[in-house]
């Protein structure tokens, strides 16, 4: 069985070089959100293995009036909003303590792709949250449940032996408006 998914992903590459098997899917469906913090990927560093390194960035561009107590960083496959894995944690500082105008960095946090997961592109959904609610007030391309997509991390490898993570913004995606080139 192992052998004939390892000659089914190799004909699968094979046919998405040729153009006839998209491989890697196109960005899932967003929607345009506006709101008074934007999250983005402000640095990536991979690591080796399934192992790299993520700092998030914040993009303030209003005052947040409420104390936010998590963020959550969901990836996900393809366009399914399903959770494959997570890097979930506390706020650097207190969210209602960011000043407007400035960006504040979050990270770096180790992130560990999990052994069941191979080869494909995972899309970065990121957002704030309260055990009872999620911050819909945040800026960028996100989905319809309040999580805004920051870019795509690209797999090489098979489940358990992840050979190659690259991270790309989605294509369209820019940094926030107020970010030169930090």
């Amino acid at each position: 069985m192992k052998n004939y998914i390892k000659h089914l992903l190799s004909l699968m590459i094979i046919l998405s070089g040729l153009g006839i098997c998209n491989l890697y899917a196109a960005n899932p469906k967003l929607i345009e959100k506006e709101g008074g913090v934007e999250p983005f990927v402000k640095d990536f560093k991979y690591i080796g293995g399934a192992s790299c390194k993520i700092t998030y960035g914040w993009a303030v561009t209003a005052k947040i009036e409420k104390n936010w107590e998590h963020i959550f960083v969901h990836f996900t496959r393809d366009d399914s909003p399903d959770i494959v894995w997570g890097n979930d944690h506390s706020f650097p500082s207190p969210a209602g303590d960011w000043k407007v105008d400035s960006i504040v960095s979050d990270g770096p946090y180790d992130v560990t792709i999990p052994a069941t997961v191979g080869e494909g592109v995972y899309y970065i959904r990121i957002g704030m949250y309260t055990n009872s609610e999620r911050n819909a007030n945040m800026k960028g391309m996100g989905d319809e449940d309040n999580r805004i997509i920051i870019g795509k991390l690209i797999l090489k490898g098979m489940p358990g032996n992840i050979t190659d993570v690259k991270f790309e913004i989605l294509k369209g995606m820019k940094k926030p408006d107020f970010i030169k080139d930090k």
